[in-house]
């Protein structure tokens, strides 16, 4: 071989060891992305996701069982810890997972509050931190009333509601008075007011125990089910995710049963005849859609003889929409063989048949169909809701009725349908006894470290037939019974009891939030998830995120599943008190079974210390960073290239924040070698899997990897491609500028890359390379940043005054009107906290000199002249201290745009941009501004007269209320009903603008096109959440008297009159507003 070798020419050597050199690095990194890469995740939204996770490893149980295998290099010492604004985080009700995944999903039909799970490459692989300041939970039945603010720190629907008595900030805690949108003075009175409409015995809703089960859709903070807990009822409080602000978490905190859920296309995850009582009050839910399918769904969910409380406020009772609603409700629900039992003011209460008789006799082809005989309706898993009457079977036709006795005696005696899922009577009683031992013994272990009432919301995650559940009846505790997808059927066992549930598959996450259970309980999950080929350490993360801290998980499984899951627990912080038991031989006992009880550790308070601990970068990363850029300036052929490469991240520097987690030194180094290849369109997180990109997702909360067992191979093929990539990818780039490079707004979002380079150009080697010395030794310097004594140049500065001193840099300005005598600082003798600016033409002088009286010494008054008249004001006596700004036939957004700056108005918190032809006899300024305040708007305008000229419902005037943020709108208007015009919509002719928002919307402004349309419907780009945030007062309000007075202005030409001519040119504007924003929304 060596005398093959040496005959070789120069030439051919050079050639094979290329090819040689090439084979190889394609083999490291084959290894390098398949040992790593499911830790990563390609970014395909505008956000970055905090962690990527693949599959964690998955084994066989050959595998676990396996005596000699040693797991623990696959086990990782430590997980990392989520970025703390994923604290609320739902893997399955993400939306920004939604418009990252370009899901195309019919908002009307709620399909964007369903269930959509990330893939296995976007799933979460880290856990979910509380938030700041978070305590553990008031015990119950105190939390009912209270929970700590810190906790679920939302304190929206208390202003939002405030007059419905929903919810109340006290200092640290948030109260709830028991209130809702139908019964203001509390649930309690409501409840009994139910009872007595079906004229049910002594008042109470339970009707001597035959009434247990609720399903209450739409449930605000579930105050009706806290109440409904001491008639001996439960219900399931549901209300999809974010609807109103984190509503069913507030309902968790309290400490009563509710979850997250819509009716929407699915059908809901609880098996048929599950409820005696459906409730909706003002539940905003439109049961009149596609030939009343929402209304079949209850239908199928009701008990025979079961009913529907619909209510709605006393102030729609003369609303025409809603009477209509009502009258087309009455008639599918007729044809449905429903018949009004009750009806009182506006809440109206309809009985459900008790047989199948009234079906039987309808009309041929009567609408809604019957479902076809075949037509399973316990099968709810992913299953679309149907369009037709479910049947009762045989049985509850015959008997008319459910055949369940009453509570509590139903939880003990066998239910009806036990036959249906195979399950004796004497299976059922064995059932029982085993749980009630079993729950004894757990119990008994948890005795010394379980303290009074620390425990309320319990998860059974494999229900079975709910003996779990009914051997905790006589603790303080209600239970959620978890029927996993493959023992689904058994799920109406655990209703006919009186209990509650939902059909889960625990391959996915769970539809909570997180933080919201204080016991979990496992029973052969583990197993069941394995042998299905997903992963265990996935669902113990979930676990995580459900589990409060201080609480508790049982897990019951095979032993080899407990040897292995238990090596978690210090990575999950689930060591906080542990034990292990060999429980006893019981009749459900079909294999050994070993049983792990852990406690959660409440570690918010360790975790700075701990980001301390693990943030240092790692030498893996060390020689990352180092290996990839030192070979940058060998491939550049101009030293300066590099140097310009150095002095971008000398800038980026400045505007990152040093934090006890990491370098954003070294992190914008290494963020140059991504940067640049995706300069190439390459995505070198999916290509090589490189684990400090994905620190860099994150913020870098990294603790390590999770499933990298080999550390020196790790380090040896790091350092190897790491070099490797930084040679190539210099010689990819051999006249790199910066300015040519794509660098995410994310990243650096103030830094103008086309004049890094210019700004150093006349520095020396030798200051350059002392710029580093000093930069790697003194981490802790001001910002102002001088390279020699008589050079200045402070990056952080505003563009432009790099070389002044800070002290002397004045970035804003104002308005205040400054005297030509005496000292500055007497100028002012009050500081005006607000702008009102008008854009006026003379005609209009007199309805402006009203509207300026509303605003008092408090605002600066400008106004923009569009015809050139300003001096013809002079003779009214505010005139002289308002500012006058004239130029010829311009529009009010032409002003804004160039006179109106943020910089410029950044002294006032609020900014008025107003036409002129508003009515403001009903209209107190400082008025306004309080309730601005009040109800936390950052864009808003007064409420509009309903009999002038009113287009758009959202703007429309409301009797009831302060301030409204939400409306119905005419069917099909709104794709969404968080989307304009139904809500986060104000018209543009009195616009109020915070400071914060305006310095947004400024710059949402183009340039050219003056008129302005279309801006209305774009304004919620700059607040957020916007349907939160922009809203209508309706206190203080206006009349637009439409005065056509700047169309007036325009030039008459080709036989049209001045203002078509403006119309024409608005219209155009309008579409080209459209466009555009249509145009970058497909590109984001």
């Amino acid at each position: 071989m060596k005398h093959k070798t040496h005959s070789l020419s120069s030439t051919r050597l050079l050639k094979l060891l290329l090819l040689g050199f090439i084979i190889l690095l394609a083999l490291l990194c084959l290894y390098y992305g398949s040992s790593f890469a499911p830790s990563s995740r390609r970014s395909d939204g505008e956000d970055s996701d905090p962690l990527f996770a693949g599959d964690l490893s998955n084994h066989d149980f050959d595998d676990l069982h396996e005596p000699h295998r040693d797991l623990s290099l696959q086990v990782p010492q430590s997980i990392p810890i989520c970025d703390e604004r994923f604290s609320e985080l739902i893997p399955c009700l993400d939306r920004n997972l939604i418009y990252q995944l370009k899901l195309k999903l019919n908002l009307s039909l709620m399909e964007h509050y369903e269930r959509h799970c990330p893939p296995p490459e976007r799933r979460y692989n880290c856990l979910i931190p509380p938030p700041t300041g978070y305590k553990i939970p008031i015990r119950w039945p105190n939390s009912r009333d209270e929970v700590w603010k810190a906790n679920i720190p939302h304190t929206h629907l208390a202003q939002e509601k405030s007059d419905q008595n929903w919810m109340v900030v006290n200092g640290d805690k948030i109260n709830f008075p028991g209130g809702g949108t139908h019964f203001h003075y509390g649930a309690d009175k409501y409840i009994i007011a139910l009872a007595r409409m079906l004229k049910f015995p002594g008042d109470k809703l339970n009707n001597g125990g035959n009434l247990r089960n609720v399903l209450d859709v739409g449930c605000g903070v579930a105050s009706f089910g806290a109440y409904l807990l001491s008639h001996d009822i439960v219900a399931m409080s549901l209300a999809p995710n974010d609807v109103h602000e984190n509503q069913i978490q507030f309902a968790l905190e309290r400490g009563i049963p509710s979850t997250l859920g819509v009716l929407g296309t699915k059908r809901l995850p609880y098996p048929s005849r599950s409820f005696e009582l459906a409730h909706c009050s003002r539940c905003r839910i439109d049961w009149l859609q596609r030939d009343g399918i929402l209304l079949l769904e209850l239908d199928r969910l009701l008990r025979p003889g079961g009913y529907f409380a619909y209510s709605s406020p006393e102030a729609y009772a003369h609303d025409q929409e809603n009477r209509r609603i009502g009258m087309a409700m009455h008639d599918i629900l007729k044809r449905m063989c429903w018949k009004v039992v009750a009806k009182k003011d506006q809440t109206v209460i309809w009985g459900k048949p008790m047989s199948n008789s009234c079906y039987l006799k309808r009309d041929p082809g009567t609408l809604p169909p019957l479902c076809n005989l075949d037509d399973d309706s316990d099968l709810t898993w992913n299953v679309s809701m149907q369009a037709c009457i479910s049947r009762y079977s045989a049985k509850m036709h015959k008997q008319k009725g459910s055949g369940l006795v009453p509570w509590p005696q139903r939880l003990t005696s066998a239910p009806p349908r036990l036959e249906e899922v195979g399950v004796s009577a004497e299976e059922f009683k064995e059932d029982s006894t085993v749980w009630q031992l079993r729950v004894a013994e757990y119990w008994k272990e948890m005795r010394l470290v379980i303290q009074r009432d620390s425990i309320r919301n319990v998860m059974d995650m494999n229900s079975n037939l709910g003996g779990f559940a009914a051997a905790l009846i006589n603790k303080d505790v209600w239970v959620m019974n978890v029927a996993p997808i493959n023992s689904s059927a058994k799920l109406k066992i655990v209703y006919d009891r009186g209990l509650l549930g939902t059909v889960h598959d625990w391959c996915e996450a769970f539809s909570t939030y997180p933080r919201t259970y204080d016991l979990l309980h496992a029973w052969a999950v583990f197993s069941d998830i394995n042998v299905r080929g997903c992963s265990m350490e996935d669902l113990l993360i979930e676990m995580d995120r459900i589990l409060r801290p201080d609480g508790f998980v049982i897990i019951r499984d095979v032993p080899s599943v407990i040897n292995y899951i238990r090596k978690y627990f210090t990575a999950l912080r689930w060591d906080g008190w542990l034990s292990e038991v060999e429980p006893r031989v019981d009749a459900l006992s079909k294999v050994e079974e070993r049983v792990l009880i852990a406690r959660k550790k409440l570690w918010e308070k360790e975790l700075a210390t701990l980001k301390m601990k693990i943030g240092k970068l790692r030498s893996t990363d060390n020689i990352f960073i180092f290996a990839a850029v030192a070979i940058f300036p060998l491939t550049f052929p101009d030293f300066s290239r590099f140097r310009s490469l150095f002095l971008l991240f000398l800038d980026v520097d400045r505007h990152f924040q040093m934090t006890p987690i990491c370098s954003s030194s070294e992190l914008v180094l290494m963020s140059l070698v991504v940067l640049a290849s995706f300069n190439k369109g390459v995505d070198i997180r999916s290509k090589l899997g490189v684990l400090e990109v994905a620190k860099f997702n994150t913020g870098c909360h990294s603790f390590g990897n999770m499933r990298k067992p080999n550390e020196i191979m790790r380090i040896l093929v790091t350092t190897f491609v790491g070099g490797v990539f930084g040679f190539f990818l210099g010689v990819s780039f051999p006249t790199l500028s910066l300015s040519q490079l794509n660098f995410p707004s994310s990243l650096i979002p103030s830094i103008d890359l086309t004049y890094i380079e210019d700004k150093y150009s006349g520095l020396s080697t030798e200051a350059f390379l002392n710029a580093w010395s000093s930069l790697k030794g003194n981490r802790g310097i001001s910002s102002q940043f001088s390279l020699n004594e008589t050079k200045i140049w402070v990056p952080t500065n505003p563009r432009g005054a790099e070389r002044l001193p800070p002290g002397i840099v004045e970035p804003e300005s104002d308005f205040n009107l400054r005297r030509l005598w005496g000292m500055p600082s007497e100028d002012l003798a009050i500081k005006p906290k607000y702008l009102v600016t008008f854009t006026v033409g003379f005609d209009q002088k007199k309805n402006i000199d009203a509207a300026v009286k509303k605003f008092s010494e408090n605002f600066t008054i400008l106004l923009f002249h569009y015809d050139g008249r300003a001096s013809e004001w002079e003779d009214l006596e505010w005139s002289k201290r308002a500012i006058h700004v004239s130029v010829y036939k311009q529009t009010k957004w032409w002003y804004a745009k160039r006179f109106l700056h943020p910089d410029i108005v950044a002294s006032y918190d609020y900014i008025f941009v107003w036409d002129e032809d508003l009515g403001v006899e009903h209209f107190n300024a400082e008025e306004y501004i309080k309730l601005v305040r009040k109800h936390g708007l950052e864009i808003s305008q007064p409420g509009l007269e309903p009999n002038q000229g009113l287009t758009w419902q959202m703007t429309k005037r409301r009797g009831d209320s302060e301030v409204h943020k939400e409306t119905e709108e005419k069917p099909g208007w709104c794709t969404d009903p968080h989307l304009p015009p139904c809500a986060a919509f104000v018209e543009i002719m009195a616009t109020v603008f915070s400071r914060d928002a305006w310095r947004c919307v400024w710059h949402l402004i183009q340039n050219d096109l003056v008129h302005g349309w279309g801006l209305d419907f774009a304004l919620r780009k700059c607040v957020y959440p916007a349907h939160e945030k922009i809203g209508v007062v309706d206190a203080q309000w206006i009349v637009h008297q439409s005065v056509p007075s700047l169309g007036n202005q325009g030039k008459a030409e080709n036989g049209r009159a001045p203002w078509e001519g403006c119309r024409k040119t608005a219209e155009t504007i309008l579409s080209l507003s459209t466009g555009r924003n249509l145009c970058v929304k497909r590109h984001w």
